[in-house]
């Protein structure tokens, strides 16, 4: 198999029409990996099943949790004939695997970072949900590149707060320069 890497990203919006329409597009059959974000999905038995799936692709959902109707926020789907083995992420907004695709060693992460500034929670909680998700990331990352060094990764997915955490990162960043340079003077 001597084909590019190809990873497609999509955010399914949880609806079972948008998984079907994914699944049964031929085109689709030149990708190694389908990175899901908000997939229709429920539980069953204590089992995660998702709506559209077909017998090409090997499912893999978060080891985490949430509350309420959709129990996961994303998903990996792999062809059945590429080596895969799920990383651990005890959340249920990251879905990790390693991989082995055509000699090269593949970390792939699918990974959802909701708008947390619409919940009741106050900016400081927040701040430190979106930190620990994005430390989760990284612990994997580099325990995996210990492992191998020459580990390559790829993480995809829908990061709605992404930006604000960015603008809040660097304000911090200002504000301590500037409490420095007030304390030192």
């Amino acid at each position: 198999m001597n084909r590019e890497l190809r990873i497609l990203q999509a955010n399914m919006k949880r609806t079972r029409e948008a998984q079907h329409a994914l699944h049964n597009d031929a085109v689709l059959g030149d990708f190694y990996f389908i990175l899901g974000q908000e997939p229709g999905c429920f539980l069953a038995k204590g089992e995660v099943v998702l709506h559209g799936t077909n017998a090409r692709w090997t499912t893999f959902v978060p080891h985490g949790r949430r509350e309420g109707q959709y129990p996961v926020r994303t998903c990996i789907w792999a062809p059945r004939d590429i080596k895969a083995t799920q990383l651990h992420a005890d959340s249920a907004d990251i879905t990790a695997v390693v991989a082995h695709v055509g000699g090269r060693r593949l970390i792939i992460m699918s990974v959802y970072i909701p708008d947390l500034s619409s919940s009741m929670r106050i900016r400081e909680e927040n701040m430190e949900e979106l930190s620990s998700r994005l430390q989760a990331i990284d612990e994997l990352v580099q325990r995996e590149r210990l492992r191998d060094p020459h580990t390559e990764v790829a993480v995809a997915g829908d990061f709605t707060d992404i930006t604000r955490w960015g603008e809040e990162a660097a304000s911090t960043a200002r504000q301590a320069r500037t409490a420095s340079r007030s304390s030192t003077s």
